[in-house]
């Protein structure tokens, strides 16, 4: 018979959870940035992926020009001075495409990479998100998603069914 430590031990080492550090150990990762969107220039490498050491907050406030054409939202990460980003692939419905561990599928393509600093939004714009107030305000006008959807349905089962009577 074992004793309870031993017990606990052998139990832990079977579920994996020795070799971790402990609680007292563990320092979690500081998030404070070096850098200050606006000011200067945004860092030469930087990642979006928390586990990457050249992780930096301010990725959010960075846009990425490659060959002199302002990339999307799908850059990774990039290398200034190696001359590389890393991008999601897409399907060809335009999804991003991910392995079999929820992980994205990166490209890398070489070329001229220049980040800069992303234009800040004024406070109009945030507070709006950019949206002009609707001119037409009659609610006889409009029609709601749910009838539309309704409408959509019904035309296209008369189509179908002229279809039918001309075959």
């Amino acid at each position: 018979m074992r004793s309870g430590l031993e017990a606990a031990t052998l139990a832990m080492s079977a579920i994996g959870l020795l070799g971790r550090p402990s609680e007292s150990e563990f320092v979690p990762r500081e998030l404070d940035s070096d850098y200050v969107p606006g000011h200067g220039q945004p860092p030469a490498r930087l990642s979006l992926e928390m586990t990457s050491p050249y992780f930096d907050k301010c990725y959010k406030h960075v846009e990425v020009w490659f060959n002199g054409e302002k990339r999307p939202a799908d850059v990774q990460e990039y290398n200034q001075e190696a001359g590389y980003i890393y991008v999601r692939s897409r399907t060809r419905s335009g999804r991003f495409l991910k392995d079999v561990r929820g992980a994205y599928v990166l490209k890398r393509l070489e070329g001229v990479v220049e980040p800069r600093w992303a234009p800040q939004k004024s406070i109009s714009e945030i507070v709006t998100n950019g949206m002009r107030p609707r001119e037409n305000t009659d609610d006889t006008a409009t029609i709601s998603a749910a009838e539309a959807k309704r409408a959509r349905k019904a035309a296209k089962l008369t189509r179908d069914a002229e279809r039918r009577q001309q075959s």
